[in-house]
């Protein structure tokens, strides 16, 4: 009797996690700001079949992966690993948009060793752009930033390399490289709270400035860009950062004809809009939590029938988590 009870626990508990992400992949119909319906910028697509036939029907078409906001919990770092190893060898590279702990986790080293030697293990190349939890939250927020770099600002992780990637000299963590005319980006962007001191107040508006730079820099000319993608960790709506959502607006306004997509985590749920106001050609795609979904999978190519950004959401059939910190 008892075995009974605990089979049909364990039934009701799988039922409910598949529903819940049913309600997730496919759009919460009572909240629209999960899926735009609006964009014709992306398409989410369904089986790994589909994305094959994305791929075979065009020879530009850049291919990667995205996650965020993962390992969390004890579990997680036994989970990322296999998530890691379930991402196909045939993709360009992968990126992680900040957060590889909770905010309460301490800034010690051996969880930086530890996400970084997860990311060596990869067959293909893997970067990282910084989230709060990775240093800002942190007691030593210098200490922690240095250390973050020390691991994952430099250079791309796995058993490959993105031979032509160029990291910013006084803010190696904001990254660029080319993939048949399509520039990719990596930039520091935080969700920070208050800063509480002066130094973490000025350490944001150099973070801030030298990201603006960064942009200048890179996106000056656009004119044979057929797309641009950015990873960070948040959208720059923070006010120490709001010089940089300027600076981007600024230039999706001037180039019109060039797709944006801007890639983040910190909101750990599924998300894609258009939030700049009326500049159709940049989309904001929020990915899942890495507890909650395996890393999504994107496909850019503006030169392909539909939307040039193709997004396949991977569930995860494990567990899900909420925790939200």
């Amino acid at each position: 009797m008892v075995l009974c009870w605990i089979h049909r626990v364990l039934l009701l508990v799988f039922t409910v996690d598949s529903v819940a992400w049913s309600r997730v992949a496919n759009g919460d119909e009572n909240d629209a700001a999960i899926h735009d319906v609006k964009s014709n910028l992306y398409e989410l697509v369904d089986t790994q079949e589909d994305m094959h036939r994305v791929l075979a029907s065009s020879d530009q078409a850049l291919h990667f992966y995205v996650m965020g906001d993962v390992p969390y919990l004890p579990r997680e770092r036994l989970l990322l690993p296999q998530q890691l190893a379930g991402m196909e060898a045939r993709a360009s590279f992968a990126v992680h948009v900040g957060d590889i702990k909770k905010r309460s986790t301490t800034c010690q080293q051996g969880h930086y060793t530890l996400v970084g030697d997860m990311f060596d293990e990869l067959a293909i190349p893997t970067l990282a752009v910084p989230g709060d939890n990775d240093w800002f939250e942190c007691e030593d927020k210098k200490g922690a930033y240095n250390l973050w770099n020390e691991f994952f600002g430099h250079n791309t992780r796995g058993l490959h390399h993105v031979t032509n990637v160029q990291h910013q000299a006084t803010r190696p963590e904001n990254f660029a490289f080319e993939i048949n005319d399509i520039l990719v980006m990596g930039l520091h962007v935080v969700h920070a709270s208050a800063a509480n001191s002066q130094s973490a107040a000025n350490m944001l508006d150099d973070i801030s400035e030298l990201a603006v730079e960064w942009i200048q820099q890179q996106m000056g000319s656009l004119e044979n860009t057929r797309a641009v993608v950015m990873f960070a960790h948040a959208i720059p709506f923070h006010p120490k950062f709001l010089p940089v959502w300027d600076e981007l607006k600024r230039i999706v306004q001037d180039n019109p004809d060039v797709p944006f997509l801007y890639l983040q985590g910190d909101l750990h749920k599924f998300q894609a809009d258009t939030p700049m106001e009326n500049m159709d050609n940049f989309l904001r795609v929020v990915v899942d939590k890495g507890g909650n979904a395996d890393p999504m999978e994107v496909i850019v190519d503006p030169a392909s029938q539909g939307a040039p950004f193709k997004l396949r959401r991977r569930p995860l059939s494990v567990y899900q988590d909420n925790e939200t910190s």
